[in-house]
């Protein structure tokens, strides 16, 4: 239940005041110099990388990664969602039933579409392969005689921006309607969709799929519900994500799928630069982060208060490895380790690169270091190997701990009793952490959770 009007904006207004003032950014944080929502969506152009924020007071962008906002398309009134940004094109959805387009990158809007329903919702797709595309997911609500019970959907496609359109989607469960629409980006034409039955009881929730653009669609799966955002990993086209009651994931092209976290959630974000990095935003534990494809998760919650742990919208830019969130209080980002760690054959480059990490071995007393050869495993893990290549040493892992104890942790395990040296560099500030290990004495395990201090 929402808080009232007057209720939700002041205690808006109070939690913005003391977020304003949160640590200034920096990587491995999250923190805000945005306009202040009680909820809302987040939208980048990777294109140009600007940021879109639709907030309670209406329509903000920004050119500069988050850090500075300001008013756009004015007169939206409040609460517009910004749908999707393409090198300076714009679609933005009102509370009233309408969608208005940009093609300045948000300083000017004017009226694209309107459903002609103030209690319609309106949503925009745009084709990933021909920018001139558009698919159009109208949902109405119908009253069958005892009040508002039923929902149905509209599903148009454009092949010149929006002059004209066509009605398509034939082969929908009857008596369900489309609650997420996604296209793949690694093929034409190929479009997902998430359906829910109507209150009334008719349909039955399933998982399609189309293979001509939308003009007609299959089930492929009939056993998934409560789904409210599909994504397609931009690595794998039969990689798919929904979120929803729970997060899942398909690696079949939808035919299959398996809960990869079972609490509510509102979006996944997919790191198009790592296989199997995803970031998902929680209802109220904040921000996951996975390196394995959702098998396992970890907080980054770093500068996020505890009312701030319900995350309405996520978005990652990769171009510029920032996470944008709207946790309710204003648009936060979150940057992750930027890649200055050259990888070579001897060395691993861990936690986004930001930690370089090189070993070298003695194999007696009087003997001459040699470097150890390097092998990446996960994001955060690699392995060293001395001798044989088939014969594994030393395995090390750099994970953070900023939101436990403001840390970023080191941890080791070593196969061996040669001598060895461990090196490990903090990219960002300079710092090194030595590790040593004497010859003939078996290797300790290295459990360091305060090896570098955070951001």
């Amino acid at each position: 239940m929402r808080l009232s009007s007057l209720l939700r904006g002041l205690f808006t207004a109070v939690a913005f005041a003391l977020i304003s003032s949160v640590a200034t950014a920096g990587v491995g944080v999250w923190t805000t110099n945005g306009p202040e929502s009680s909820d809302g969506i987040v939208v980048v152009d990777q294109t140009t990388g600007t940021v879109y924020a639709g907030t309670a007071n209406g329509l903000y962008r920004a050119d500069d990664r988050g850090t500075t906002w300001m008013p756009s398309c004015a007169g939206l009134g409040y609460y517009p969602v910004p749908l999707s940004a393409r090198a300076g094109t714009l679609y933005v959805e009102t509370r009233m039933g309408q969608v208005f387009k940009s093609t300045d990158g948000g300083l000017n809007c004017s009226l694209f579409y309107d459903a002609g329903d103030a209690s319609a919702s309106v949503s925009v797709l745009v084709d990933p392969f021909d920018a001139s595309t558009l698919y159009r997911v109208v949902e109405t609500h119908g009253h069958p005689g005892t009040g508002l019970f039923s929902t149905n959907t509209d599903l148009a496609r454009s092949a010149d921006a929006g002059s004209t359109w066509a009605s398509i989607g034939t082969g929908f469960p009857v008596g369900t309607y489309v609650t997420a629409l996604a296209a793949d980006p690694g093929t034409r034409g190929v479009l997902y969709a998430a359906t829910a039955g109507n209150l009334l009881g008719t349909g039955t929730p399933a998982f399609c799929r189309s293979t001509d653009a939308g003009s007609t669609w299959a089930v492929v799966n009939g056993a998934i519900a409560g789904a409210n955002s599909v994504t397609v990993s931009p690595l794998s086209s039969s990689t798919i994500y929904t979120t929803g009651d729970a997060s899942q994931k398909s690696t079949d092209g939808g035919l299959t799928f398996t809960v990869v976290d079972a609490s509510g959630s509102s979006q996944i974000a997919v790191d198009g630069r790592h296989p199997g990095r995803l970031f998902l935003g929680t209802a109220d534990r904040g921000v996951l982060r996975s390196d394995d494809g959702g098998q396992s998760w970890t907080t980054i919650n770093a500068g996020l208060l505890s009312y701030e742990l319900r995350i309405e919208s996520l978005v990652l830019d990769p171009t510029s490895g920032v996470l944008f969130a709207l946790p309710g209080y204003g648009v936060f980002d979150y940057e992750l380790a930027s890649t200055t760690c050259p990888p070579d054959a001897h060395t691993l480059c861990l936690n986004d690169g930001r930690f370089s990490v090189s070993a070298s071995f003695t194999a007696s007393p009087q003997g001459l270091p040699v470097q150890a050869t390097a092998v990446p495993l996960t994001a955060d893990t690699g392995y060293f190997w001395f001798f044989d290549v088939a014969n594994i040493e030393l395995v090390v892992k750099v994970l953070t701990g900023c939101a436990v104890n403001d840390s970023y942790w080191v941890f080791a395990g070593g196969l061996t009793n040669t001598g060895v040296e461990l090196n490990v560099t903090d990219t960002v500030t300079g710092v090194v952490q030595r590790y040593s290990n004497s010859v003939g004495t078996p290797f300790q395990p290295i459990q360091d959770s305060s090896a570098f201090p955070c951001p």
